[in-house]
């Protein structure tokens, strides 16, 4: 039987991830909630049916599976953090487009989109982003809740840090580690390591700053 999904979050994307599931064509319907409700009551063809504190209310629904589209890291993380504590049940996204090696690893609530690329024996963690034309190589680790932009290439071995964005068309070379709650401005060429909690920009990419407010 196929199931009932609700999205969470009704902005730019959320809607890349219901056209994505609409895609995948195993969803019976599609819906989202979103704090702007009942204001904002329609996102293009789909309907916005509540707020996210009515949750429960469509829960009751054996059918009914949820995804978390949040962009902002920390946001997403949070709200996923809470839903499974609460044992709500949440969906993995991965467009028909997208190539994801059988033998990849994707965690729950993560999105993959259009045209992406999962490589061989990578590990993409619970909660985070692979975005449109965005390539990940073999045996690479993408930690929980990181976002890899539009048209980033990794190479293979690299690792990204928990609560991550790596900017539109960045490319980080092989092996390289990118540390937990880092900033990676777009177009960025890293060629060496970048510490946890920094922004690094540039070609080659250095660290500008702390990604921690003083």
């Amino acid at each position: 039987m196929m199931q009932t999904l609700y999205i969470i979050g009704a902005g730019g994307h959320g809607k890349v991830a219901a056209d994505c599931a609409e895609a995948m064509g195993c969803f019976d319907s599609v819906y989202f909630l979103d704090d702007g409700y009942p204001d904002y009551n329609q996102a293009l063809s789909w309907k916005i049916v509540g707020k996210v504190k009515d949750i429960g209310d469509f829960r009751a629904d054996g059918d009914s599976v949820f995804f978390v589209a949040i962009g902002d890291c920390f946001a997403r993380a949070k709200v996923i953090d809470d839903l499974i504590q609460k044992g709500i049940e949440l969906t993995t996204l991965i467009h028909p487009s997208a190539v994801v090696s059988r033998h990849a690893e994707v965690g729950v609530g993560t999105l993959i989109c259009a045209n992406a690329t999962v490589n061989i024996a990578a590990k993409i963690g619970q909660g985070c982003i692979i975005n449109t034309a965005a390539s990940v190589d073999h045996d690479c680790t993408i930690v929980q809740y990181a976002h890899i932009a539009p048209g980033v290439n990794l190479a293979g071995t690299v690792t990204i840090g928990e609560k991550t964005f790596v900017g539109v068309g960045s490319a980080v070379a092989h092996g390289i580690h990118v540390g937990n709650h880092c900033i990676i401005g777009g177009g960025a060429a890293v060629v060496t390591d970048i510490p946890a909690n920094s922004l690094a920009v540039g070609v080659p990419a250095k660290v500008k700053k702390s990604t921690i407010s003083s």
